[in-house]
């Protein structure tokens, strides 16, 4: 008997994101566009090293973000938060449900000029701040067609999630999508997690290998600088779309192309 793999993701979060990548693709310039788009990767290559600290520092990651993808960034404002409240008040003592900043927030104000905020604690995650740049950027860049995504507003951020996998950030994103850290100061011990954006680790893999495999391209660079959960989900989704090419026939629409991937 043969078996099939089974879905990376539960049939209604693969249809939407299928449907979700025709409607990037049909708003956004199609596979012709997307072809012209690298995938972005945490190396040298892609971001020169910086003497900037601060928000000097993150200025410089925007600013370079927006042009890879095809943004004018002189047509933003970036704004750092406020400081988030620390909730350890010292050895013995945590502030419960402390309020925090969001990762990041996008505004397109009344004198016409877009503003995008960030959490100056993320700078010294570049990982986390440049997927959360990309985020804010991305929700420019879908403001500007008036087609609602699958789903309509109550997916919007979805949609912006899944567009920053479409330009280009979705190894930044999905490295940042959950974070479990242990810590111990001597006094203190414990753990704490993070959770940044809204698809979850498989989505996001799902999301890398259709980008991989509309665009032809090996998965190997993606897989060597995402976390090992990741790359796992990456693998079973690529394995998926393999064994279901009748999965990407409708967005690769008249190309014929029907190749993937691969490992």
């Amino acid at each position: 008997m043969f078996w099939k793999s089974r879905p990376p993701l539960d049939n209604d979060d693969l249809e939407w994101q299928l449907e979700c990548w025709g409607w990037l693709l049909s708003n956004f310039g199609g596979l012709a566009a997307l072809e012209d788009k690298p995938m972005i990767l945490p190396t040298g290559a892609f971001f020169a090293p910086s003497e900037s600290q601060g928000h000097d520092r993150a200025q410089v990651l925007f600013d370079t973000i927006a042009r890879y993808m095809s943004v004018d960034p002189g047509e933003f404002d970036l704004v750092p938060q406020d400081e988030s409240i620390d909730p350890k008040l010292g050895d013995l003592a945590i502030v419960q449900n402390a309020p925090s900043s969001p990762a990041g927030t996008f505004q397109y104000g009344a004198d016409q000029r877009l503003r995008a905020t960030y959490d100056p604690a993320s700078i010294e995650r570049p990982m986390e701040l440049i997927a959360t740049l990309a985020h804010e950027i991305c929700h420019a860049i879908l403001f500007t067609t008036d087609d609602e995504p699958p789903g309509g507003p109550d997916c919007e951020e979805f949609a912006t999630d899944l567009a920053v996998t479409f330009f280009g950030f979705g190894v930044f994103a999905a490295n940042s999508a959950f974070e479990f850290q242990q810590f111990s100061d001597g006094v203190t011990q414990g753990w704490s997690t993070r959770r940044q954006g809204y698809l979850t680790e498989a989505e996001w893999g799902f999301s890398l290998a259709v980008f991989l495999s509309l665009k032809l391209e090996s998965a190997d660079a993606a897989l060597k600088h995402l976390k090992p959960a990741l790359a796992s989900h990456l693998k079973k989704s690529l394995k998926y779309l393999d064994g279901n090419p009748d999965l990407l026939a409708p967005l690769i629409g008249g190309h014929g192309n029907e190749a993937s991937a691969g490992l």
